[in-house]
């Protein structure tokens, strides 16, 4: 909850219980009724649904900072979405009840959770068109590395560096693509130099290409599936994770 007052984020952390999760734990489920809200203090959680046909789809990572379950437990809705640690990670969670209590009580806390709110729809507006507005995988994939440059991206002398706990099947439910899809893109990124990927570790080499890409697809430059990677005319950006 940042952006609060002393007093009340003071009194924000007197409600809280801070526990830790290990790799695959689920803070909360699809369906469940929320009970309450968790603030993530540290490592990633995965944001997934399952699709009418039953198959998992990822939203997006959760980073430190974030709060989760808010929506569901604002409004006393069923949970829309499945929250799961990618990793150890460590959360500070607030009983529904308490939390309501404490927006009662506090105005200014009120104000910011309407802010986080319009955030998360935000967020899932960026999706929509992170999917619709590339014509191919390839050009979802880029703008996708690119999301994750500025959110996370740390600068070396090498590249942008990028700590991402998914599987390439992962990756693919967020891009709607298979996982050979992203391999086969993966491997051409890495032959053209662009980036690097290994198990969790990506390594971006030239921003500038993945701009070229995102931008070219998203014009309607190259054909579905078919990125031309040697074609990338553009200037490297400036080395910058943001």
């Amino acid at each position: 909850m940042h952006g609060l007052s002393p007093r009340v984020r003071q009194a924000f952390q007197s409600i809280t219980t801070h526990s830790r999760h290990q790799n695959g734990a689920v803070l909360f489920a699809a369906g469940e009724a929320a009970q309450g809200i968790f603030v993530l203090r540290a490592g990633k959680v995965k944001i997934a649904a399952s699709s009418n046909k039953g198959k998992s789809l990822v939203f997006r990572m959760a980073w430190p900072g974030e709060v989760l379950g808010l929506s569901a437990t604002v409004t006393g809705n069923p949970h829309q979405v499945t929250a799961e640690a990618i990793g150890p990670c460590e959360a500070d969670f607030v009983e529904r009840a308490d939390f309501l209590r404490f927006l009662d009580r506090r105005p200014e806390a009120c104000f910011q959770v309407v802010q986080m709110l319009s955030h998360e729809v935000r967020g899932v507006n960026e999706q929509v068109r992170l999917l619709h507005a590339a014509r191919s995988a390839s050009g979802r994939l880029a703008m996708l590395l690119l999301t994750w440059c500025a959110e996370s991206g740390i600068q070396t002398d090498d590249g942008i560096r990028l700590s991402v706990p998914l599987t390439e099947r992962e990756i693919g439910q967020m891009l709607g693509a298979s996982r050979e899809t992203i391999a086969r893109l993966l491997g051409k990124f890495r032959d053209s130099h662009i980036a690097e990927h290994s198990g969790r570790d990506f390594l971006i080499l030239d921003k500038g290409a993945l701009q070229g890409i995102a931008r070219a697809q998203a014009n309607g430059g190259a054909q579905p599936d078919q990125p031309r990677f040697a074609n990338v005319k553009l200037p490297t950006a400036q080395p910058e994770a943001g």
